[in-house]
């Protein structure tokens, strides 16, 4: 198994360029030096125009020609299949002919956060590839302290929204994923952002890759980001793996065991509902297995334990192999874990998952989510998305505090 690269052949962001023929000619011979210099490399499978340049488009038409006559011009120096933007579902883009399932960017979620429990979210979509899908998190405190002065990196201070904090998503991230904010300390809050980034996205990849063939991609924004930030990246820029990493690592296994399941919050009275997949990306079939699932309380002790045999594994395949209706719910005060392992002929563990679930309830939450987005609007709506000092309420003057920018350190409200 190995690493899918989703890069631009040129960076073009919007689709309002320049009308100067001489200034379109000029970034369509750009892109064609690009291809010159990589289109040896037996890796490349696909190549793309624009990066959501329908998204901001004032001129679909024009935007559409453009990178029409970009892809026409690169095909002739290497001929694979050419993709004029990603994604192509926005309604600039049906406009000039697109149609409303072609892809989508899996962004909502963060940018719209609050209008659903995750869960909620990614059970909604149904497109035919992914080609974006993003969440963020916090680096490691060992790599914070190499950019975050020492006097500011707990509570967070205004580096931390030079750093693109978005510290109202980042708490309804943890709250949408372990029913706290967990602000309780730094390494708590970092290590807390960084599981919320891993399940989320663990919870999307294994989502669409049980319904191969109709999915046939998701790609993540992004593995590593440029500049030490708190967004995107699941390695962060000093190269460390975030604890999300290995979620995710988990979730691309080409021989995967898999938990479908409809929520993430269940009641002490329910039964645990869920079925078991194997999703098989490999060219290899295997015979008379067993999937073995193991559940665990807060304190780690054993709840349950059960094995299903099954029959065979199909190559390049997903499939549905076990509906769960279990009674043990009663049993857990808070948390519950789950592990899955598939076991070949011999005994031998060939994949292996674990999930992390809660014992709450499922409407109240989602009310919660919907409350607290409704207030992060409200304030970004105020101050606006781009002024990270709204997180400060001394230096917008919220209090009666007169903050002395020559001495006075603010840190963020609700830490």
């Amino acid at each position: 198994a190995g690493l899918t690269v989703w890069q631009d052949i040129i960076p073009l962001g919007t689709g309002n360029l320049p009308r100067d023929e001489a200034y379109l000619q000029g970034t369509i011979a750009e892109a064609i030096a690009v291809i010159k210099e990589r289109r040896n490399h037996p890796c490349l499978i696909l190549l793309e125009g624009g990066e959501e340049a329908f998204l901001r488009t004032t001129d679909p038409k024009f935007t559409n020609d453009f990178l029409l006559a970009l892809g026409d011009s690169v095909q002739n120096y290497l001929n694979l299949p050419y993709v004029p933007d990603s994604p192509l579902t926005y309604a600039t883009a049906r406009s000039v002919g697109y149609k409303a399932k072609e892809a989508d960017h899996v962004l909502a979620y963060f940018y719209a956060m609050g209008n659903w429990l995750m869960e909620d979210y990614l059970k909604g979509l149904d497109y035919p590839i992914y080609p974006e899908f993003a969440i963020t998190s916090v680096p490691s405190v060992e790599s914070l302290k190499k950019f975050i002065p020492e006097n500011e990196l707990w509570p967070p201070g205004l580096s931390w929204g030079h750093h693109w904090a978005d510290l109202d998503r980042l708490k309804m991230q943890n709250f949408d994923t372990f029913d706290d904010e967990r602000t309780g300390s730094l390494e708590e809050f970092v290590n807390a952002s960084q599981d919320a980034q891993g399940i989320i996205f663990q919870l999307g990849v294994e989502q669409f890759r049980r319904a191969k063939p109709r999915v046939s991609g998701v790609a993540l924004c992004h593995l590593i980001t440029y500049w030490p930030d708190m967004k995107w990246g699941i390695i962060d820029a000093y190269q460390q793996p975030k604890r999300s990493f290995t979620h995710v690592q988990n979730a691309y296994q080409p021989l995967l065991v898999t938990l479908d399941y409809a929520k993430r919050r269940w009641q002490n009275d329910e039964p645990f509902t869920a079925s078991i997949w194997v999703v098989n990306d490999l060219y290899d079939e295997y015979k008379k297995c067993n999937a073995v699932i193991k559940i665990t309380d807060d304190n780690g002790k054993k709840l349950l334990s059960k094995t299903y045999p099954i029959e065979a594994i199909k190559a390049n395949s997903s499939e549905k192999f076990v509906e769960l209706n279990l009674n043990f719910l009663k049993k857990v005060e808070k948390t519950f874990h789950v592990e899955l392992g598939l076991m070949d002929d011999n005994g031998k563990t060939i994949s292996q998952n674990s999930y992390f679930f809660l014992i709450g309830d499922q409407q109240k939450a989602s009310d919660k989510m919907k409350a607290m987005g409704k207030a992060m609007r409200a304030r970004n709506g105020k101050y606006t998305y781009g002024n990270y000092y709204r997180f400060f309420p001394d230096v917008v003057r919220k209090g009666e505090k007169d903050w002395q920018s020559g001495k006075d350190a603010p840190k963020a409200d609700g830490f």
